[in-house]
């Protein structure tokens, strides 16, 4: 738990400083916003599915590995769905 603590620590610190750096270089690109959401989500999934197998091996309850995969479901659905509604909106105001 301690490692998986100290490598999403270290995530979200990389993470920082990369966004950070591309602002001041002013090298903001649509690909890399891409793959920062991406990388983002695939460390949220990480963190909630280890969470998640690292329950059931401490009580063997399927319960908490069907719980995690459903919150790693809900978020990439909520920020499919963000994006959806964002970018309709973007089209509405061009009329």
């Amino acid at each position: 738990m301690k490692i998986g603590a100290l490598l999403a620590y270290l995530s979200a610190i990389g993470d920082a400083v990369d966004g950070k750096l591309s602002r001041l270089k002013c090298q903001k690109t649509v690909g890399g916003a891409i793959l920062d959401t991406l990388a983002g989500r695939i460390t949220d999934s990480a963190i909630l599915i280890g969470y998640g197998f690292g329950l059931f091996k401490l009580t063997e309850k399927v319960d908490y590995v069907l719980l995690s995969s459903i919150a790693v479901a809900s978020i990439f659905g909520w920020h499919y769905l963000r994006e959806t509604y964002h970018n309709r909106a973007k089209s509405y105001k061009n009329f």
